[in-house]
């Protein structure tokens, strides 16, 4: 009877307390419906008005991060580029040193012809073409390409080629293919082996025979390293492994099977390859010993790497708890007052400060959030507008920028983090 008396008295605690949770959670999401600007944790949370903006630019297209600090470019439905650049505290159209060159490209027994808009400096090459199937009937298999002007550590001037209209705008993209390029003839020529490359549905030459990301390209003297799946049919939904190759002189050479998250890095010490294998329950980032058999995990994760964590550079974020991993050395660092769905993940320069986008939690509302490790400052700025945020970014350890759609046009805000 005792017993029974017990387990009544517990279940009714436990009733009430529901019942007291229950509205204390109805409370806090009337509050957050009256006045969205209210704090979420303990991060400061402020209205956009009330960051400390250097400048502001209102434009026709969204504006892209460009491979040359401080500037940035867009291109418009004529496939005319755009420079801008940011200097004293201003957003400034770029009207002198740039110069054109027209080139022509074949790609899947198709020739794509268009203008390539480029900035050359004494330390620097950028610049940037857009082909629109809208602009030219002739083109049937391709309805868009960027290319994008890069000088290798090697010496060669090439081409990397999107071929992915959905992301058309991306600051960040995987490239599907790369041309090396002549700059005063426009004339291009392959840059990789074409042997055996089979197509995809749409007629086009497969995607992934050849991807890569900048940082892939450069940064690695003559060594050349990029992903493909040549070696296998892809599955029903169009997917199949991705092997890392490296790329010197003439040859290809694979070097690892089934990698993931198009990442490989070089470490420091020993100049071993660092890159990311999938495992059973989940991945793994491995430094691949140069001068001695075998390699270390330095770091190993459970989930989807696609779904649950974001990459930016050599740091990856866990996108459920806040944590942001060092890819090189594994180390962690958690993000304090971790109250956001993360959709886009960055790191400034010199890797001190975090900036994310996403929706609020327990709200529908969009925002911006910075935190800084060495201040251990956290900022979360929220607008209606934000639903509509277009590639957020650093200019520089300091600054952050983020486009918005506005009235029809398009507006980008420079503030200080």
């Amino acid at each position: 009877m005792k017993r029974k008396n017990i387990l009544t008295i517990v279940l009714v605690i436990l009733a009430a307390a529901s019942v007291a949770f229950s509205f204390y959670m109805r409370q806090k999401l009337i509050e957050q419906q009256e006045n969205p600007q209210a704090s979420i944790g303990d991060v400061s949370t402020r209205e956009s008005n009330e960051q400390d903006v250097v400048t502001e630019l209102r434009h026709e297209k969204p504006l892209i991060k460009a491979n040359l600090d401080g500037y940035l470019y867009s291109f418009d439905d004529s496939s005319k580029v755009t420079f801008y650049k940011f200097e004293k505290n201003q957003l400034l159209k770029v009207t002198d040193g740039v110069e054109t060159v027209d080139i022509s490209v074949s790609m899947s027994d198709d020739e794509i012809n268009t203008k390539l808009y480029y900035i050359q400096t004494e330390d620097n090459l950028c610049g940037y073409g857009v082909f629109s199937g809208a602009n030219d009937s002739s083109v049937k298999v391709y309805s868009f390409i960027l290319f994008n002007l890069v000088k290798l550590d090697n010496g060669d001037t090439v081409l990397l080629v999107n071929s992915d209209p959905s992301t058309a705008y991306n600051n960040y993209r995987v490239w599907d293919d790369m041309f090396e390029i002549d700059l005063e003839t426009g004339e291009t020529e392959r840059y990789f082996s074409n042997r055996n490359r089979g197509v995809d549905i749409t007629g086009a030459n497969r995607r992934d025979f050849f991807v890569t990301t900048e940082d892939s390209v450069k940064g690695f003297g003559d060594d050349i390293y990029f992903f493909s799946s040549r070696d296998y049919q892809t599955d029903e939904s169009g997917k199949a492994p991705f092997d890392l190759y490296v790329k010197n002189g003439s040859d290809e050479e694979k070097l690892v099977s089934d990698t993931i998250g198009n990442f490989v890095a070089v470490n420091s010490d020993d100049e071993g390859l660092i890159y990311i294998k999938r495992t059973s329950t989940g991945f793994s980032v491995f430094h691949d010993f140069k001068e001695e058999n075998g390699g270390q995990n330095i770091l190993t994760l459970s989930g989807d790497y696609s779904t649950a964590y974001a990459r930016s550079g050599n740091y990856l974020l866990d996108k459920e708890n806040g944590i942001v991993y060092s890819l090189l050395d594994g180390s962690k660092r958690v993000l304090k007052d971790y109250s956001i769905s993360a959709m886009t993940f960055s790191v400034s320069p010199d890797g001190n400060t975090v900036l994310l986008t996403g929706t609020v939690t327990n709200a529908l509302e969009y925002g911006v959030y910075t935190y800084n490790f060495k201040t251990e400052k956290a900022s979360l700025y929220i607008k209606e507008e934000f639903a509509t945020l277009f590639n957020p970014m650093f200019i520089s350890d300091s600054l952050f920028a983020y486009t918005y759609s506005d009235g029809g046009m398009f507006k980008t805000v420079i503030t200080k983090v």
